[in-house]
């Protein structure tokens, strides 16, 4: 009995972690390693200015790094888990976990336009915590009717689909518990429609890094400020055990000249620079004397995209060992579990996603941007069940009005008739995301006019039917009571 409670003991502490780092791990120690040269130069952490597209997607990251502990700590917090009844039990004992106040954040936003005397921050989502400490039900309805377009990705991002102009302003994660270090991220967001974005294919990547490289830089001597070009994202290659496309995305950026950083920041007329240490050239923190010149340019940011092969790997599901010790501290084999099932103290993966399917009727002429909302995942797009791909689409010419940006979304410049049809959005392992039947409504107005008409003429003919039937009734009603009362006075008559 003994060795047996020792090897359920072992059982819930030795489960398997000794595998191989998961991607999030790497990525976070890329984060780190990123941050910490970031301090070494400039000797602080920066604000962020972004300049999003319109009717595109906004999301933005809480916790600018993350371990795979963290993580899981801050999807515990605030997703339903199944600690419920232990959050309970504490409750009802007076006990209360150390990470509770350490992972209550919140976002706020100072929006740009409606902002007025006595403005202040107010929350975007109201996240008002229910005595289960979990977002209460009723408060997330509630702030979904009055902001539907905002909600919490698992890590705690701000995600916004059909990003407006009115949506520009400032975003701050905060958390007010932390009294020493209160605020986790702060963001400046313009939401603009006059983003100028050229994009280039390459036959190969060497000559994408080629061109990327001689983007040439600028300085601005009275404004103390240089113009560069940034590599803001990049993808890995969009399809396995088939050709696909990998996508860098360069933008256009002001800052102070390295050398003279330090003489800059005394007599700069531009003190925004401090607090982000850099600005994109399309934001609307640029300053007044630098706006028409950078204005004037033709491109803000680059798509540069190039061919690539990836092997896919083939990862299945396996037996698993779970090693513990026996009453003798001998390793011994205390369970096996069988491919596709878990331990009764491991994570589960998340559930795969349902498929979004929307049909949008766009004007000709005007401008779309249709995306899959998968944050930082790399997606690949078809038309009508084949492939949509920067290459066809140099190829028919059409480079000028459609992208597809490295941040998985398409962006319409101008829609024409042939761009009429069914998209599909799919990950690198073919599973399908969203969809999207787009149709010009200039060519089928008049046949859904028309349609629209006939159905109003029914309804009304049925309408106008109803209403001679009634009148015709309540005619025939009253003439059998005004008959029925002549002869009642008849009939009293003769008696008398």
């Amino acid at each position: 009995m003994k060795g047996l409670v020792v090897s359920f003991l072992y059982f819930l502490v030795f489960l398997t972690g000794t595998s191989s780092r998961s991607q999030r791990d790497m990525d976070y120690r890329n984060c780190i390693t990123e941050r910490r040269n970031s301090l070494r130069s400039t000797g602080r952490l920066h604000a962020k200015a972004i300049v999003v597209l319109q009717d595109s997607e906004l999301k933005l990251d809480c916790f600018t790094c993350l371990s795979e502990e963290d993580a899981e700590d801050v999807e515990d917090m605030w997703k339903p888990n199944d600690s419920f009844l232990g959050r309970k039990l504490a409750a009802l004992l007076g006990l209360k976990s150390d990470k509770e106040d350490e992972w209550q954040f919140k976002w706020q936003v100072f929006p740009f336009f409606d902002a007025t005397v006595g403005s202040t921050w107010r929350d975007v989502i109201n996240s008002t915590k229910s005595k289960g400490k979990k977002l209460s039900f009723k408060s997330m309805v509630k702030s979904y009717k009055s902001h539907n377009r905002a909600y919490l990705g698992d890590l705690y991002e701000l995600e916004m689909g059909k990003a407006t102009p009115k949506d520009s302003g400032w975003y701050r994660c905060v958390n007010y518990k932390n009294e020493l270090n209160p605020m986790q991220n702060l963001y400046f967001v313009d939401v603009t429609n006059r983003l100028r974005i050229e994009s280039k294919y390459f036959k190969d990547e060497r000559t994408l890094d080629m061109f990327s490289g001689a983007l040439q830089e600028k300085e601005f001597p009275e404004e103390h400020l240089k113009m560069f070009w940034k590599k803001t994202k990049e993808s890995v290659c969009d399809r396995c055990d088939k050709h696909g496309e990998k996508r860098k995305e360069f933008t256009c950026y002001l800052k102070f000249p390295k050398e003279k950083e330090n003489q800059f920041r005394k007599y700069s007329d531009s003190p925004q620079i401090l607090l982000f240490g850099e600005i994109p050239c399309a934001s609307s923190l640029v300053p007044l004397s630098l706006r028409p010149i950078l204005y004037n340019m033709k491109v803000n940011i680059y798509e540069l995209t190039s061919p690539c092969v990836a092997k896919c790997s083939n990862i299945s599901a396996q037996t698993r060992n779970i090693k513990g010790l026996d009453e003798n501290g001998n390793i011994v084999t205390v369970d096996t579990i069988p491919p596709n099932e878990f331990g009764v103290n491991e994570r589960l993966p998340p559930l795969r996603r349902p498929v979004k399917r929307s049909t949008s009727l766009v004007r000709k002429g005007s401008s779309i941007v249709v995306g899959c909302g998968v944050g930082n995942e790399t997606v690949f797009w078809t038309k009508d069940r084949e492939p949509f791909t920067m290459k066809r689409i140099h190829s028919e010419g059409k480079q000028h009005r459609i992208f597809i940006r490295t941040e998985g979304s398409i962006f319409f410049m101008m829609f024409e008739e042939d761009d009429e049809g069914i998209y599909g959005c799919y990950n690198r392992d073919k599973i399908l995301i969203r969809t999207f039947s787009l149709h010009i409504t200039a060519r089928k107005f008049n046949k859904e006019t028309v349609g629209y008409v006939k159905i109003l003429m029914r309804a009304t003919a049925v309408l106008l039917m109803f209403i001679i039937i009634f009148a015709v009734v309540s005619r025939t009603e009253a003439g059998l009571e005004g008959r029925e009362n002549a002869r009642s006075r008849m009939i009293h008559g003769l008696k008398k």
